[in-house]
């Protein structure tokens, strides 16, 4: 059996924190990353790159949540945020809200731990 998680890159070993130098990651927003045109679109950078979002865990920051909060919590050991906008193009004109999820710590850990057991 294989099985493939395509993962949006981080710098972190998607342990659920911003990445150290996120100006620098330049692969989480393209076509090597999933969902990279998301990210490139969604990203704010001047906010991860401000002292107290930079490295920090994602579950610790009030002031926003990232863009690529559906993967950057693959081994994470605690609780993040993922925030997506489920119509992209049509959220803004139509004055949709954003979907917040709850991602679990260590999402992947889990699976593979269940995979490992097959």
């Amino acid at each position: 059996m294989h099985i493939t998680i395509r993962l949006a890159w981080h710098n972190n070993g998607w342990n659920g924190h911003i990445c150290d130098e996120p100006e620098k990651n330049t692969y989480c927003i393209g076509r090597h990353s999933y969902p990279g045109d998301y990210i490139k679109g969604a990203r704010d950078l001047d906010w991860e790159m401000q002292p107290d979002v930079k490295g920090k865990p994602c579950g610790s920051l009030t002031s926003g949540i990232p863009a690529c909060g559906f993967s950057i919590n693959a081994f994470g050991g605690e609780k993040t945020k993922a925030k997506i906008n489920p119509l992209h193009g049509l959220t803004k004109k139509l004055n949709l809200p954003s979907l917040i999820f709850l991602n679990p710590q260590y999402v992947f850990g889990i699976t593979k731990a269940c995979i490992q057991k097959m």
